[in-house]
């Protein structure tokens, strides 16, 4: 699940606050034709920007009249073909936002920079640091399709601070011959943003076998463990599982990604307890 993200980056005051971005990118040496269409609609820009985080990424708050007028390509070579002066900006964030986990869905997969609201329908955001977020593939094309929606929208990891206290956990499904897995939201949260978790999960990994199969390798690796006799008792098997939950948190930093919540959940599922015992003490 999402994963909070602080963004105190730079030192340079002119790549931390956006009004001073704008104005540095706008003395670049730019194509001549770029650089007097920044400078025309730098204001509007500026302004554009200042919705962006007042209105915290809500789409369907974002004054839609202003979006008419943008030359998308001066705007998206920004991020696309970045010019040598903004380089150092571009890198910055990606090695600020260097993660195992997808701050979105919790997936321990190598994540890329790319933007919360996409730049084929909002270019003046190309290179807002609130709108440039890690997040897995997956993730990226399916909240794409999700912008300008009325009734719903998923998590922004900046500006959701209730993220810290989102807790999920994995329900271990029994049947004769396999076991299955299912993620459930804690009730963690008031009403209002417990309701904005579950779609935001549901919505994400929808359709997907990527956390089903990750969730599955894992346990089968200790029903193995635990028939090769590598666990002396349940103590040692509880101890091994708090450890790899500790060495998780500790690589991504977020209670919910998902080697987190399998390995905090399973030490409180008495039937899977139960089903690896069995393999130990057949």
């Amino acid at each position: 699940m999402a994963k909070k993200i602080n963004l105190h980056t730079f030192h340079d005051s002119k790549y931390d606050n956006y009004e001073e971005l704008i104005d540095y990118v706008c003395t670049l040496g730019l194509q001549t034709e770029s650089i007097n269409f920044l400078n025309q609609y730098k204001r509007l820009w500026k302004f554009a920007s200042g919705k962006y985080i007042s209105e915290k990424a809500d789409s369907i708050k974002l004054p839609t009249p202003i979006y008419v007028k943008w030359n998308e390509n001066a705007l998206k070579n920004l991020y696309k073909n970045t010019p040598s002066d903004l380089s150092f900006y571009i890198k910055t964030l990606r090695r600020k936002h260097a993660s195992r986990c997808c701050c979105f869905c919790g997936s321990l997969v190598t994540n890329s920079l790319d933007h919360y609201l996409p730049q084929e329908v909002y270019p003046q955001f190309v290179i807002l640091k609130e709108n440039l977020l890690p997040i897995c593939s997956d993730c990226n094309s399916k909240k794409n399709a999700l912008v300008g929606s009325k009734y719903q929208r998923i998590i922004h990891p900046v500006f959701d601070d209730f993220i810290d206290d989102i807790r999920i956990k994995v329900k271990f499904i029994f049947d004769v011959r396999s076991v299955d897995f299912r993620l459930v939201v804690l009730k963690t949260l008031d009403n209002k943003n417990h309701d904005l978790v579950k779609f935001h999960y549901r919505y994400l990994l929808k359709n997907t076998e990527v956390y089903y199969s990750h969730f599955k390798a894992l346990f089968e690796s200790y029903e193995d463990r635990c028939t090769d006799g590598e666990f002396e008792s349940l103590f040692t098997l509880l101890e091994e599982f708090k450890t790899q939950e500790n060495i998780s948190y500790k690589q991504s930093k977020t209670y919910n990604n998902w080697d987190t919540i399998f390995y905090r959940s399973i030490q409180a599922d008495i039937e899977a307890l139960q089903h690896l015992l069995h393999c130990m003490y057949p």
